[in-house]
């Protein structure tokens, strides 16, 4: 699986050793920002988001049509609102810690492994 990484995650990545899953950097440099879905475009083999946000990251990778990973580390954390019409945006996944990444990441590259077939 091809991840992608905002250039200001870098750091946080880098310290948990996780920078070699990366295969790309990407950041506002690129003159896009979340929820933008231009942003998410400057990778064209992206597979999946992961953010903290739902108003910028699950909205992003939903306009850019791409899967949602919700990282809520709060209850109840899920809700928001479609600026642009009436729904409520729910992430594809969501998990409560970083430590459950791989394990999702592994199940989920499962999936479309057999879907494949």
């Amino acid at each position: 699986m091809t991840l992608h990484i905002f250039s200001h995650q870098q750091p946080y990545i880098a310290t948990l050793g996780w920078d070699v899953l990366f295969s790309r950097i990407i950041g506002a440099e690129s003159g896009w920002v979340k929820p933008d879905p231009r942003i998410f475009a400057q990778a064209p083999t992206i597979d999946c988001h992961i953010g903290d946000k739902v108003a910028q990251d699950v909205l992003g990778a939903r306009r850019a049509h791409i899967t949602s990973i919700h990282l809520s580390r709060r209850s109840g954390d899920l809700g928001g609102w479609e600026p642009l019409s009436p729904s409520v945006l729910r992430p594809d996944f969501t998990i409560s810690s970083l430590q459950a990444l791989p394990n999702l990441l592994e199940s989920w590259s499962g999936i479309h492994a057999n879907n494949s077939n």
